[in-house]
């Protein structure tokens, strides 16, 4: 026993004459296994490299954004900013003629989320030279939970950790560091 919408639409298509062909059918069928397969695999290739890079950094500078510059001077208001600054630095910004401050507005700066690498370093004897050599300003905000390496790595060979490690021709004042494990 047919249904009456079934009914209804045959009756439809011999009045106005319309008709699907064979060929159309499999076309429009086709497209759509076709936009179905592309979407599956796009989800299948993106899908996981997005949830890695989104879960796989285990330090701040794999989380870095760059703060604002007015003038010379850049204005923390994150610690993705202030971590921005350790990777401009440790890949050979130096910052010289710069003042890095952080926002008096702010009430505190958390590094619990993540470990941090410290802003510079050098390697005795192999020539690198990562110093931060400009004018940073804490304005006694409080940078509290600072950790240095991981725990399957606490980098405790290195000689020069901190929220700085390397600073050359430097001044760095009014900075407040709070909870740290290093």
């Amino acid at each position: 026993m047919k249904s009456a919408a079934l009914r209804s639409y045959r009756k439809y298509r011999r009045e106005t004459g319309t008709t699907f062909s064979t060929s159309r059918k499999k076309n429009r069928i086709l497209s759509i296994i076709m936009i179905s397969i592309v979407s599956l695999l796009l989800s299948i290739i993106s899908g996981p490299a997005l949830v890695f890079a989104q879960s796989s950094g285990i330090y701040w500078t794999d989380y870095a954004s760059k703060p604002t510059l007015s003038g010379t001077t850049y204005t923390i208001t994150s610690a993705a900013q202030l971590a921005w600054v350790a990777k401009q630095v440790n890949a050979g910004i130096d910052f010289a003629g710069y003042t890095i401050e952080i926002s008096d507005r702010l009430s505190s700066i958390d590094l619990s989320a993540h470990y941090w690498k410290p802003i510079g370093y050098t390697t005795f004897g192999a020539g690198v030279d990562r110093s931060f050599s400009g004018t940073f300003d804490g304005n006694t905000i409080p940078i509290s939970h600072l950790k240095i390496g991981d725990s399957g790595n606490p980098e405790s060979n290195h000689y020069y950790v901190g929220l700085f490690g390397y600073a050359k021709k430097a001044e760095i004042k009014n900075t407040c560091i709070t909870n740290a494990a290093v």
